[in-house]
């Protein structure tokens, strides 16, 4: 079968050219398909959730930080790809790509399903960005606090407004035809521009990580170059002080840095499909497999922000874990009664067990300044 370049790769809601049955049998291959995006839907939901819920209600008094707001902004935008375009990508994992809807509300499901696709993407790229020069400033002016919560969002705002204003053509192109005797969702047939447009964004995607890049050097040459100050010199306050948020910034760091490494890990084979695919046809890239696996990664990516937060943070863990207990009674484990006899027994109050439970913990070493300052 001949390829056209321009549908070759999927980018916007459009097929990947191959065979399609008529009667929409449902092969192995497509329920599993299917039940690896229900998979990824599910721990998107619950885990996203979960940010939002710890930061609206500032579970122990630190979550309300500029760092914290722009976390919580991927968290609101891998919601909306879950909930606004996964459902339509485990659908068509179940026909083949083929598109079920027809009419007005198919075109309006056309439409949206594919602005929120990019638009996730938009908004991801950008607030990566804002979080490395928010880290950038942290560790550059340590004793300046550049990136407050009012301009943390304004900047959320800005980015939203400029990712939802670039990719508002597909509100308009977005529509649905006949090929082959199957209704498929398009955007780029409808516009003839579209790769001057996708150059710009992906123009835009090599400038924001070449801009990550270079603010992650510099933040780890000003901490080398703060230990190397260190050697040799005698303990003083101000060096304690010192060397406690050189931890801090570490941890902190630690966290960022692997939420952006999985972000670029996950996203990095689809805009490379993307570039082959939409502007050069590489037989390889345009692969069938290679463009199933590139997508699902994409999408992905949406749940395991939760999880580096939980591993990496312990404001988000107490955070999550208070959450859980508060939402499912049923959760709080038994392993604090059968530790500690004098505990009250379980017909206490949850709220009051919880609360218990979270005092008896210990801090790790510098929590609180890292919440302080931020």
């Amino acid at each position: 079968m001949n390829k056209s370049r321009n549908d070759s790769f999927n980018v916007s809601g459009h097929t990947v050219d191959g065979d399609l049955t008529e009667d929409f049998q449902v092969s192995k291959e497509h329920i599993i398909k299917a039940a690896a995006y229900a998979t990824i839907m599910l721990l998107s939901l619950c885990g996203n959730t979960l940010v939002l819920v710890a930061v609206k209600k500032n579970i122990g008094g630190r979550m309300h930080s500029a760092r914290n707001y722009l976390l919580t902004s991927l968290a609101v935008i891998d919601l909306v790809i879950t909930v606004g375009s996964m459902p339509e990508r485990l659908t068509r994992a179940l026909t083949n790509d083929v598109w079920l809807i027809e009419g007005a509300m198919g075109v309006a499901l056309c439409k949206a399903t594919n602005f929120f696709e990019k638009l996730s993407f938009n908004v991801s790229t950008l607030s990566l960005v804002l979080i490395a020069v928010d880290r950038f400033l942290a560790v550059m002016f340590p004793h300046r606090k550049y990136f407050t919560n009012r301009r943390a969002f304004a900047a959320i705002c800005l980015v939203w407004l400029v990712s939802a204003v670039y990719w508002s053509p597909i509100l308009y192109y977005g529509g649905l035809l006949q090929e082959d005797g199957k209704t498929l969702c398009k955007v780029r047939r409808f516009f003839t521009k579209w790769k001057m447009w996708y150059l710009l964004f992906l123009v835009q995607l090599l400038l924001s990580l070449v801009l990550v890049v270079i603010l992650y050097v510099s933040i780890c040459f000003k901490l080398w170059r703060h230990a190397q100050n260190k050697i040799g010199a005698g303990p003083s306050l101000h060096s304690n002080r010192a060397a406690r948020d050189l931890k801090i910034n570490r941890k902190v760091l630690k966290m960022v840095a692997v939420v952006i490494i999985a972000f670029y890990i996950c996203f990095l084979p689809y805009w490379i499909g993307w570039v082959f695919c939409s502007y050069y046809n590489s037989e390889f890239i345009c692969d069938y497999t290679y463009i199933s696996v590139a997508i699902f990664l994409s999408y992905a990516n949406s749940s395991l922000n939760p999880f580096i937060y939980c591993i990496f943070s312990e404001s988000f863990r107490r955070a999550f874990k208070q959450v859980v207990q508060e939402t499912c009674p049923w959760v709080v484990c038994s392993r604090d009664t059968e530790v500690d006899p004098g505990l009250s027994p379980p017909g206490l109050r949850i709220n009051k067990l919880v609360e218990m439970s979270v005092l008896s913990m210990e801090k790790t070493e510098g929590q609180d300044d890292i919440e302080s300052k931020e």
